[in-house]
């Protein structure tokens, strides 16, 4: 009933020219669409589409189980979701923090955890670590920059399940970066 109300106010600002196609992004749009097409429909997809990424978000996290220490890569949103993952599912004591090329957040905490620059974790050379990379819009820059200084492509990896499902670009859940 309330996704159907939605639907028609959708419809209305549509006529109306106040919902207009340049507010949003491709992906967005494509839901809007789906959405004023038919509420039933929509939300059997988005129904159907939150149990894969329940299985994906399940897989990564078991990968993540290998990893002997992570640097989550991205003090957001995203990495905020992956670090309510891992603290859930016991892996919490791999973390070794975040890194974030933000010059503001460096020194920082974030949810309990302290974030570094990129710099300060090289500087420790005995330290092998995975990072995984949850800032989505920046992924091909960062990782560039960790290949750049000389982290091993097998220790980076890409994390995209947290992402607003509306967001274009992004991926649906991890890739490896080989």
């Amino acid at each position: 009933v309330l996704l159907e109300k939605i639907r028609e106010d959708f419809i209305e600002g549509y006529r109306n020219n106040q919902i207009r196609r340049e507010y949003f992004t491709q992906a967005q749009w494509i839901n809007v669409c789906q959405l004023i097409e038919s509420a039933e429909k929509y939300y059997e997809y988005h129904l159907f589409m939150s149990k894969i990424k329940d299985e994906e978000t399940r897989n990564f996290i078991l990968e993540c189980r290998q990893y002997k220490k992570i640097v989550i890569f991205g003090a957001g949103n995203c990495g905020g979701t992956l670090l309510y993952h891992l603290k859930n599912a016991s892996i919490a004591d791999k973390i070794v923090g975040w890194c974030d090329n933000d010059v503001n957040k460096k020194g920082k905490k974030y949810m309990g955890l302290d974030i570094f620059s990129l710099d300060d974790l090289l500087a420790n050379k005995n330290d092998e670590y995975t990072f995984i990379i949850t800032a989505g819009v920046f992924w091909m820059s960062i990782k560039s920059q960790l290949l750049d200084n000389g982290i091993s492509p097998s220790n980076i990896v890409l994390y995209t399940l947290g992402h607003d499902p509306l967001d274009v670009g992004r991926g649906n859940g991890k890739q490896k970066e080989d």
